[in-house]
């Protein structure tokens, strides 16, 4: 994953029973990176690890990431402040026992929630899940169930997608035990508020110990691959209708201002989140940027160039 352009890897080393990361140092060529830092010593005897990308903060523009890792069937996080190129101290998600150390799915939504889901070494065709308010300082919800009607026998046929069309917006994808189906998650900072069940592809037998995959977040067409009881692997497509539909016509410049876009030229817009960066050529060879905040309908940044 990235963050403040700068890539992030992250693994396993049996050698030294570690979870280590690293980072680019040359956001111009990815594969340079520093040296590791340790996230975790595994005291477990295995590890799997999941960086999750959060959306800029464009109050201070940070671009941080999250580590969700396992240490055996116990789940845990780390938080990267991109700001001061700093990892967090060590947070508890779940200790009573993953089914699988691989057995975690992870993402972050639009306004920054983090959010987990896990199969419980108990009760396997429960899926549970928590999450994490936003921010450096954020916490961790007490678990709660998502579904319980996963496919018995493999733990792993799910996986979740953050729609960064909308606020707070998750899908969690599972195989019911007969079709591959989806729920709409409505995220806040200690619960998720799931919609109906609705049927992605139907008849679906999967193979045994497979997975869903689906893109960490999207913001409209993507897909969801998965792997036939015969060994097939097929790709289930899914389009999200559009959502909050924005305000029309926004003033942003006019005859009487004094550098207005008298030339009729398009103005360039560019979008990154919540904001719109707008520029046109004005009066005597002026370049107007206008800044526009879509949550708050408001203009936050102008100047003359």
């Amino acid at each position: 994953v990235s963050a403040n352009d700068y890539c992030f890897t992250a693994g396993y080393t049996a050698a030294s029973a570690e979870l280590r990361v690293r980072r680019s140092t040359n956001p111009l060529d990815p594969s340079a990176f520093d040296a590791h830092v340790a996230l975790r010593t595994v005291t477990g005897g295995s590890s799997a690890v999941q960086l999750v990308p959060y959306e800029c903060n464009y109050a201070t523009y940070a671009n941080d990431i999250g580590a969700l890792h396992s240490d055996s069937t116990s789940l845990f996080y780390k938080y990267y402040d991109s700001l001061t190129a700093t990892w967090g101290a060590s947070e508890t998600i779940n200790t009573t026992g993953l089914a699988h150390v691989f057995n975690f799915r992870g993402t972050t939504t639009r306004e920054r929630n983090a959010v987990v889901f896990w199969t419980d070494a108990t009760t396997q065709t429960t899926l549970k899940y928590s999450v994490r308010s936003a921010g450096t300082a954020g916490t961790w919800s007490t678990p709660a169930t998502a579904v319980t009607n996963l496919t018995s026998g493999s733990t792993y046929a799910y996986s979740c997608t953050a729609n960064l069309g909308s606020d707070d917006k998750i899908i969690l994808y599972y195989h019911n035990g007969t079709d591959i189906v989806y729920r709409i998650g409505t995220v806040t900072s200690a619960a998720i508020s799931f919609g109906s069940e609705v049927i992605l592809a139907d008849t679906v037998s999967l193979k045994a110990s497979t997975t869903l995959q689906a893109p960490v977040s999207s913001a409209k067409k993507f897909g969801v691959a998965y792997c036939t009881s015969d060994g097939i692997i097929k790709l289930a497509t899914h389009t999200i209708a559009p959502i909050e539909k924005g305000t029309t016509g926004v003033l942003v410049s006019q005859n009487s201002d004094t550098f207005n876009a008298i030339s009729g030229l398009v103005p360039c817009i560019v979008r990154r989140g919540v904001l719109s960066f707008i520029a046109w050529l004005g009066r005597e060879g002026y370049t107007m940027i206008n800044v526009y905040n879509s949550t708050t309908n408001s203009w936050v940044y102008t100047e003359t160039a």
